[in-house]
Parts: structure tokens; sequence; C-alpha cells
């Protein structure tokens, strides 16, 4: 039966493929915008057949199945469009897209055509698995292809044109004859090779057909910053899929950064709108089979046209499967990659550097007063090792503003509390400017409790907390705020402050950042006498932000000594902690 309406179907157009052999023969250029008025979504409704071998939904090709996937395929024939850029995730219907794109082009568009594999032997394979298959059931391109006599696996003619299957390991073979649609799948795995980049030699063949030519560039992002289609897709219109709330009617887009889901899945996962913020399960939100949907573009200046999109658009992978996907893979750092590439269509932060080199920072050290006539603030900072104190003083001005004043480290045996007394003299130091005579105290005081001496920590904080001497206890995990409150240890000695020093690090290395005198900039004093010598800035620039095994953001140290960093932590911290901010500081005289 199938076969019979797949004939009816093909007697009904014969007409028209009679035609395009006339035209062919006498070696007239077809332009099927101005003669047949077919672009790809019209031919691919009209004609085209899903093979088996490539689809889970074997019959006549609906586009309303995949809604997303109208517009790539139309912008791809609009005059003025360069070409269109994919970065779309897996269950998407990417290769039926490009699968199309052929169809149209033996059927419709005849050109020389080359469609380029990371591979040759992945070139023969999709030329076998998918091309194949698809000129065998689709009639209209079945008796084409006949008429041409030719079973090259990657070698395709056709009347007025011919299919190139590529790989790009041999460079020769993408850098010879002219082409006018080239199409590219998987373009992160390509080869680079000493002739050069493939797409740069692929563009190099579109070349000759000008305003005419086409590119079709698709791929799984890998690397964040490393990516091709991600790069590619940055150079291009940069276009979203969004769908209408079914609360508030607006459009938003699918983001798993929104999802809600129990680990236990007995509940079936659900998306938030981030206008409304009603949370809704997949079936109400793609009740319409995101047939209202649209693409939304940045940049409509571009003649590149670029589409992003996640598996969660998928009518083919439930968000049910997704989040179990993401349970399964989530301990594991090189199975969580490969979902944030082929099922969020994300790029992967292989390493989240947030890094400042400790050599500049020695290098910019300059002359200053002990006391600078702009600070206003003096924070004490004391990291408690195993057999030494490490301190360092940080004046500040408006705007947060830094200068450091000095660092301190004294050897004693800390296991006995009266030797912690020692630093009463340190916290009652005063500052004075040298011009003016202004002398400035000690505001505050941080010391931290966690190391191997948090009860003799807590001896001595726990009388001078009047004089505002705080002891605090840093919290990991990105995005843990930097100040969390305070309240009573166990003991009852003393009021605990809790940091979250992942973020206040982030903040540390934010303001080392700044390289011009203003807000936030760091200063550092030339002076010998003041500690700041080469192994502080190792110090303090010893860790970078990375993500770690468990697919979660850490810090994590390059070098052994970090003291530098925490105070700074510590201090950034205790600002928050007793309300001094740039307001306040500006207030300050």
């Amino acid at each position: 039966m199938k076969r019979l309406k797949m004939k009816i179907e093909w007697e009904k157009n014969k007409k028209i493929v009679s035609l395009l052999k006339i035209f062919n023969k006498k070696n007239v250029r077809l332009n099927i915008q101005k003669s047949l008025a077919m672009g790809v979504v019209l031919w691919s409704n009209t004609y085209r057949y899903l093979s088996r071998e490539g689809s889970a939904e074997v019959g006549k090709f609906n586009i309303d199945r995949t809604p997303y996937l109208r517009e790539p395929l139309e912008k791809f024939t609009q005059e003025g469009v360069r070409g269109i850029a994919l970065m779309l995730a897996s269950q998407l219907g990417k290769s039926e897209t490009l699968n199309n794109i052929v169809g149209w082009i033996i059927h419709i568009n005849q050109c020389p055509t080359m469609i380029v594999q990371p591979t040759e032997t992945l070139a023969e394979e999709y030329s076998k698995e998918r091309i194949a298959p698809m000129l065998r059931d689709t009639p209209v391109l079945s008796e084409i292809m006949k008429e041409s006599n030719n079973d090259a696996v990657k070698y395709k003619t056709f009347p007025g044109g011919y299919l190139s299957f590529r790989g790009t390991g041999a460079a020769n073979k993408l850098a010879s004859k002219p082409i006018g649609i080239a199409l590219c799948d998987e373009i992160d795995r390509f080869q680079v090779t000493r002739e050069g980049d493939p797409l740069t030699l692929v563009r190099r063949r579109l070349e000759t057909f000008k305003e005419d030519a086409r590119l079709f560039l698709s791929g799984t992002p890998t690397i964040k910053g490393l990516s091709p289609i991600e790069s590619e897709y940055l150079n291009s219109t940069q276009g979203e899929w969004h769908i209408p709330c079914p609360e508030c009617g607006e459009y938003v887009t699918f983001s798993w950064d929104r999802m809600k889901f129990t680990e236990d899945l007995k509940e079936e996962p659900r998306m938030s709108c981030p206008i409304c913020e009603t949370e809704n399960i997949e079936d109400v939100w793609k009740a319409n089979r995101q047939l209202d949907g649209k693409w939304i573009h940045k940049d409509l200046e571009k003649d590149m046209y670029g589409y992003k999109l996640s598996a969660l658009a998928s009518p083919w992978m439930t968000w049910k499967k997704i989040v179990q996907e993401y349970l399964e893979r989530k301990d594991d750092l090189e199975k969580l990659k490969a979902f944030h590439n082929t099922v969020l269509g994300e790029t992967w932060d292989e390493e989240v550097r947030q890094e400042i080199g400790y050599e500049m920072l020695h290098d910019r050290r300059e002359e200053y007063d002990e006391l600078p006539e702009e600070v206003k603030v003096i924070i004490l900072a004391i990291d408690v090792q195993g057999s030494w104190f490490q301190m360092e003083y940080v004046g500040y001005g408006e705007g947060h503003e830094s200068w450091g004043l000095g660092v301190k480290r004294l050897y004693l045996d800390l296991s006995e509390v009266s030797n912690w007394e020692i630093l009463d003299e340190y916290i009652e130091k005063q500052f004075t400017n040298s011009e003016t005579g202004r002398i400035l105290d000690v505001q505050a005081t941080v010391i931290d409790t966690g190391g191997l001496f948090t009860d003799q920590a807590y001896d001595f904080i726990s009388p001078r907390q009047r004089q505002a001497v705080y002891g605090i206890k840093g919290m990991r995990g990105i995005g843990t705020p930097g100040f969390n409150g305070s309240k009573p240890t166990k003991c009852g000695r003393i009021d605990l402050i809790s940091l979250g020093v992942s973020t206040l690090k982030g903040t540390v290395y934010s303001r080392l950042s700044i390289n011009s005198k203003r807000a936030g900039y760091c200063h550092f004093p030339l002076d010998a006498k003041r500690g700041y010598d080469l192994e502080y800035f190792k110090s303090l620039t010893a860790e970078v932000k990375k993500i770690n095994k468990s697919g979660n953001v850490v810090w994590e140290k390059t070098r052994e000594r970090n003291e530098g960093l925490d105070l700074r932590a510590y201090i950034e911290g205790i600002l928050l902690a007793i309300g001094i901010g740039t307001e306040e500081l500006k207030r300050m005289k």
C-alpha cells in the first residue's frame, strides 16, 4: 500500500521532472525561486519520504513534526542569505535537515555540491547509510538517480550537478573544483591539516558562485572558546527558539537552568517561566506541538543565520528522559560534559579559569605612605596555620579602592592560648599619615577558626568580640553568598560568622584584574619592610576556578601556599558582615 501511494505521488509530479530534464539538456541554469517557486520546506513536505535506516517515523515527511526546522530551511534559499549555522543538540532532526537540502538540490536546484564530514570513513558511511536510503525511498529522487545510472558511493552525478562526499583528512580534495553549495556536518570534529583549516578551504571553493553560493554548517558544540560551531554561531544572527508561556503568553526559551525535578523522578519535571515564574510540565509547554514557536535573532544585520537549540525542544526525547540522563551522568565529568554538549547543545567550560599573573601584580608595586590619605577603613585578617599566624592589613577608600598596608608572619606554638595574646599588639596597631599626622585604628579584625586550633581561637576571640574581633568559618561552593550571617557556636563561646569563600575569592580576583587606578583597584607598596615580596603575590594568586569531576565549579590550588588569597577573601567577607559597602565608604571622612 505504501509503495502504491508513493507511486501515485510520483505520477502527479512527473510532468515537472520531465520539464527539468529538458531544461538541463539545454544547459539552462535553473533558479527555483524564479521558475518553480519551491524552497526546501515545500519540496520536503511535497516529495520527501523518511527511510527506516535513519528515522523512527518512516513515511511522508512533515515539517510540522519539527517546526523549529522550518525557518532554517527557508533561510537557506532566501536571497541575501549566505548560509546557516546549526548549533543543535541531538534528537532534533538536524540530519534530516541536511538530507532535505540534498534532495532539493538533486531535484530542484541542481549544482555542484560537496558534503563534508570529519573523516573520509564518515563521509562514506553518510553516503551509504543516510543519502542512499533517501534516494531509494523518495520516488522523485529515485527516478532522477536511476536515469543518471551512477552507483558510486563518494561521487554521485545527476543532471546539472553532482554530490561529492569528502572527509577533512585529505585537504587537497577540499580545495580543487568550484562548488555551488557546501554542506558541512559535525564541524567541531573537523581535522586541521598542514594545508589549513577545512572550513577556510571550503569557503574558497564557494567563491566562484558568489551570491548564489550557499554554506550549511552544523555541529554538536564541544569546548567553550574552542568550538568551531560556537564560533560560527556567535558570528551569525544568533537565533534562539522561543515558545509562548502557557500562563502569561510571553515568548521564552527552553532552559535547563529553569528546570525543576526530583532525583527519584516520582514527579514530572517542570520548567518555570522567567516572566510569571509559573511552573508547568512538558505536555503543557508543548500542548500546541510548538507550532506557535518562533526564532528570535540577536543580530539580523548578519548574512549568516545561526540557530541554537537544546534537546528540551525535541519531540522524541522527553524531559523525564533528559533528567534521567543527567542524574546518571552528573557524577562523571566526561559523561557530564557529553550531556552538556549533546543534550543541552551547550559548550563545556573545560576549565573556568579566573587566573591572575603574580609577576604583573609584583611589578606594579608603588611608593605610598604608611596611611594613604584616601584610606578610610583598615581591616586586619589573620589566618591560623600549623605553626604560625599569617596576617595582612588592608585599607579601603571610596569605590572600594584598596591599599595593602602590611603583611606579617609570626611563628609560635599555637597550641598555647597564652601565645595568642601577642596578636593584641597587632589588633591595636595605629597607622599614621606622615604628612598630615592623621591617625587611623584598625576598624575590624577577622580570624579564621577552621584550622587545627579552633578551641584556642574561640578562647582568644570570645573576650575581644566587643573590640570588633570576629571569628569566621568558610563555606565552600560557587554561588554561596559572601556573607551568610552569624550564629553562636555550639559551645556558646563566640558568634561565628559564615563566609562564602568561593564567591569572595571571585570578588578578590575581579578587583585584582582591574589595571587602572580607579574604583576597586588594588594598590601594593614597594617598601620591602611591608612584606609584599614575590612569594606573597604567588600566594595571592595561588588558585584557579575549575570544574571538578562532579561537574561542580571549584577553586583549586596551583601552588601550595594560598594564605594571601584566603586573607583577602576574609577581608572582603568581613566588610559585608559589618556593613561597610560603597555608600558607607563614601560617607566616611
